[in-house]
């Protein structure tokens, strides 16, 4: 616009007196924009602000330079006729940068940033006046100088280049907020740590989440049109600044239209739930409980459903949590069913997460697991059962966790864990609390099973809850009657009692137990021909030591004694 407008101006000169204008040509070049950009609108102010902040998340970027081609771009040649002189004259307020000064000024000040010597302040103001006067110069001579950042050079102020462009930018992202009028966003960036957070390699992808999430309140159209440019940039893979782009991009998900890219972002988090990077497959499991609020994507998780299956195994609890949470979303929607070779393999992946020391990923997976035999396909429930009446005991167990909902969802995974194996006298033990009943039940009910399930019932021993180490006890010593004649009877005791002696506090009933089974130990050995068995008063010896309550009323610890 002014370029036209000086074009116009200067037909006018010629037709009222070529003379004047013959004289006079450079100061109407140079007095001109100054009035030109005066008198521009408010309305073309900010298209211009929107046409530069396109390229807004490439302020992370580095461009490599061409130097052969440098200078054929606008942006990217270096004047001749541009000194330090001129820097300083920009120190002065009243002096006008013209357009084509613009590299050569920001490349000197970067060079000043990038010495050991102290910035002045000044430099800094410089450089916000002027990306308020040529965002466009700016942004493209920054991204040409930024190439610095990537050097490692064996001198002692090598980490001074990076640092230099890190906080050049930064200054220049603040200034085009600024020009939005979103000084908010910069306060808040600043309050929150964002922008120092952003200077450092190892957190960019927390401080550009928490560019977003300011962002997206006042600047929603702007977070569109980066959302559209970063999927584009992130739909390949290889790009070296992919986790903090996919930081932002995941806080803006929601600004997308689904409906053009769907399959696009599908395939870009499922490239990024497979990296080796823990923190990239975070952010991809966040995005994805982004995504799964639109009913189509959900639809066409199937894809994805054994990565999620995979990173159930992972040992940080926040990428278990995330992805138990991405299935329980995913099933929400009434028409989804879990096919018959997802179902077998989730519910294996689910059963050791009932003991997860996070009481939340706990309740999920016990959820879930109700979830996967209610909307298993009727391929899926035969393959099914044998994992199911491997979660009896465990679900049996946390019936009595201290953690009121995790007990809670036990015991409704319980009820619909009998039902699924149309086990009558389970269910009705279950419908009826009668917890000890249930117990029995099982061991009736899986008498050739009674070893492994005094294996399984063991590590509880080891809980940090007393009343889940007390229901294990009181299992294991009704499943002792059930080993009678087994093969593998001594093995199986000997670990239980090794189990219990390492209780630091035991109960009563612990030690009862103790006595019980070293007592039938010693009669297995001496039968088959180990050595003598030791005296009766030396099997009561642990049972002097309890206290004065009496057990002997307990359930099973009858069937126990007379084994």
């Amino acid at each position: 616009m002014a370029e036209k407008r000086l074009g116009l101006f200067r037909m006018r000169k010629n037709k009222g007196s070529s003379a004047a204008s013959a004289k006079q040509p450079k100061a109407a070049a140079q007095s001109q924009p100054v009035q030109d950009g005066k008198k521009r609108t408010q309305e073309q102010d900010r298209g211009h602000s929107d046409r530069t902040l396109k390229m807004f998340p490439k302020f992370m970027s580095h461009r490599k330079t061409n130097k052969n081609t440098e200078g054929t771009d606008k942006f990217g040649s270096r004047p001749t006729d541009v000194s330090t002189a001129s820097i300083e004259c920009a120190e002065m307020t009243n002096y006008v940068v013209k357009a084509d000064q613009v590299p050569a000024m920001v490349r000197i000040m970067h060079e000043r940033l990038s010495s050991p010597v102290t910035a002045d302040v000044r430099l800094f103001m410089n450089i916000l006046r002027m990306a308020d006067e040529h965002p466009p110069g700016v942004v493209l001579t920054l991204l040409r100088c930024a190439p610095t950042c990537d050097r490692v050079e064996a001198r002692d102020h090598s980490m001074t280049w990076v640092c230099s462009a890190h906080r050049f930018a930064v200054q220049t992202m603040k200034a085009l907020l600024c020009r939005l009028q979103c000084d908010n966003v910069v306060t808040e960036m600043g309050r929150k740590c964002g922008w120092d957070t952003l200077l450092c390699a190892q957190t960019q992808h927390y401080a550009m989440g928490l560019l977003a999430r300011e962002m997206r309140r006042d600047l929603m159209p702007l977070c569109f049109r980066i959302a559209c440019h970063l999927l584009g940039l992130l739909s390949t893979a290889g790009h070296r600044w992919d986790r903090p782009f996919l930081a932002f991009l995941v806080e803006v998900f929601d600004c997308l239209d689904l409906s053009e890219c769907r399959d696009r972002v599908l395939e870009m988090m499922s490239r990024y739930l497979q990296s080796e990077c823990r923190e990239r497959g975070r952010l991809a499991l966040r995005g994805l409980m982004v995504l799964i609020k639109d009913p189509l994507i959900a639809r066409r998780m199937g894809i994805l459903s054994q990565r999620l299956v995979d990173v159930l195994g992972d040992a940080d609890r926040e990428v278990v949590r995330l992805s138990l949470s991405v299935f329980m979303n995913v099933l929400q929607y009434k028409d989804i069913l879990i096919s018959s070779t997802t179902a077998p393999k989730l519910a294996e992946a689910l059963l050791p997460l009932f003991d997860h020391d996070h009481s939340h990923v706990q309740l999920l997976s016990i959820q879930l697991f109700e979830k996967v035999m209610d909307l298993v396909v009727d391929q899926g429930k035969k393959p099914l059962k044998r994992t199911v009446s491997q979660s009896l005991l465990p679900l049996f167990l946390h019936c009595h966790d201290e953690n009121q909902h995790v007990a809670n969802a036990s015991m409704e995974t319980l009820l619909c864990a009998a039902r699924f194996l149309k086990k009558r006298s389970l269910k009705q033990a279950v419908k009826k609390e009668m917890p000890m009943k249930f117990g029995k039940c099982l061991l009736q009910e899986n008498r050739s099973r009674a070893a492994e399930l005094l294996l399984q019932a063991l590590p509880y021993l080891e809980s940090p809850q007393e009343p889940l180490r007390e229901a294990a006890i009181r299992f294991i010593g009704m499943a002792a009657r059930y080993l009678k004649g087994q093969p593998g009877e001594l093995h199986v005791l000997s670990q239980a009692l090794e189990a219990m002696s390492k209780d630091d506090s035991p109960s009563s009933t612990n030690l009862e137990i103790q006595a019980i089974f070293g007592q039938r130990c010693a009669e297995l050995r001496s039968s088959a021909g180990f050595g003598e068995p030791v005296s009766q008063e030396q099997y009561q010896e642990p049972v002097k030591r309890t206290s004065p309550l009496s057990v002997t009323g307990e359930p099973g610890m009858d069937d126990a004694r007379h084994s």
